[in-house]
């Protein structure tokens, strides 16, 4: 047998494969849910994710020549996606040394991470191997900078360990404004080299590509996983907010602190949310997702909040969930949606803040007062 022979058989396995999962896959999504609004967006979900998947596992898995690549935009989710964050990760090798080479954007914020696969569900867990901050960085007149990658530090130089069995470099920008006026535009640029490693990739192989066609079908059905965390929240009921034991998604920043709670609403409700802000944070944001936690579409309502566009009296801060604008401030819109989670990431506060309180009622009970949408300001 030829070795176009074994390529064609690969890809017409692929291919059954592939139609195997994608369907064993949206009858789970079907069997969850009932509403034409959620069974579409799981489809939806599922069609995203792989293609996403399809980037990180042919165009992006090679540790001899990596590259940075978007974890999530406004379109593919990853777990209750924060609309101010532009996340790049690239896959790494565990045990080789890498330089990261960039020049500092637009962002208020910038982290690294270096992660390695957690030793209980690899869907949901990671374990970071080492973090830094913009104020780790050795930042030149034109924002220009250099990051070594490796189990040992470097002579000299700004360092990000990395352990024997680390595979991702996680590097976010955080921007603190409205969206609609950042748009995580102008976040770093970046580049990303193997240390003593090849100069010239290799031609690329049918073994390779197969390695590729496994990895993906592999991941057909990673996303399903991801309302598992939602099914843990409504155990606590409705509105109930806790802390998150684990971060959500890959790059944990050690800086961050989490809460979470399943919500549910009829038509005509509301659910009022009271919380008491630290004394000190960098930067907070609050998101509402469907029942797949995808983040409800920020580019045309208001489905979160972050300093820049909430109205806050002395440290107490009132948010209102609900389906249409009740006009008081602090709105989210849940735009159609029946159900699903609130994922609340502080940064850099000082304590643990305590659980947010909160109570359903009827949208008519709302005081109305003068205010305006948030989604409006920074137009």
């Amino acid at each position: 047998m030829t070795s176009t022979d074994h390529l064609a058989a690969a890809w017409n396995a692929f291919c059954d494969d592939l139609a195997a999962e994608l369907k064993s896959a949206g009858a789970a999504i079907l069997d969850q849910v009932t509403s034409d609004l959620d069974s579409a967006e799981g489809l939806r979900m599922l069609l995203r994710a792989l293609r996403q998947s399809l980037l990180g596992t042919i165009d992006a898995s090679d540790t001899d020549f990596p590259i940075f690549t978007l974890a999530y935009d406004d379109t593919v989710q990853v777990v209750a996606s924060n609309p101010d964050y532009c996340v790049f990760m690239a896959a790494v090798r565990g045990g080789v040394g890498y330089r990261i080479r960039g020049v500092l954007g637009q962002a208020d914020m910038i982290t690294f991470t270096s992660d390695t696969m957690g030793p209980h569900d690899p869907a949901d867990e990671r374990l970071m191997t080492a973090s830094l901050t913009r104020a780790d960085l050795d930042i030149g007149p034109d924002g220009s900078f250099e990051v070594t990658v490796s189990p040992t530090a470097p002579n000299a130089g700004t360092w990000l360990a990395a352990g024997p069995v680390t595979d991702t470099i996680v590097v976010r920008n955080t921007f603190s404004g409205p969206w609609r006026q950042h748009r995580r535009r102008s976040p770093v640029a970046l580049e990303i080299a193997r240390l003593d490693g090849p100069t010239v990739p290799s031609p690329y192989t049918s073994q390779r590509l197969s390695r590729g066609l496994t990895a993906t079908i592999e991941n057909v059905a990673s996303p399903l996983r991801r309302n598992r965390l939602l099914r843990r929240c409504r155990e606590r009921g409705n509105g109930v907010f806790a802390n998150e034991a684990l971060d959500l998604g890959r790059g944990f920043d050690p800086r961050r602190f989490t809460q979470t709670a399943y919500w549910r609403l009829e038509p005509g409700e509301a659910m009022v949310i009271d919380a008491t802000t630290p004394e000190t944070f960098s930067f907070w944001s609050l998101v509402c997702t469907n029942w797949w936690l995808e983040t409800l579409d920020h580019r045309y309502s208001s489905t979160y909040l972050n300093p820049s566009l909430a109205t806050i009296a002395e440290g107490r801060l009132r948010v209102v969930l609900a389906d249409r604008d009740p006009e008081v401030a602090n709105w989210i819109d849940t735009t159609g949606h029946r159900e699903g989670a609130l994922v609340w990431r502080w940064l850099d506060a000082t304590g643990l803040p305590p659980a947010p309180r909160t109570v359903v009622v009827p949208v008519s009970a709302l005081r109305s007062r003068p205010g305006r949408n948030h989604l409006m300001q920074g137009r």
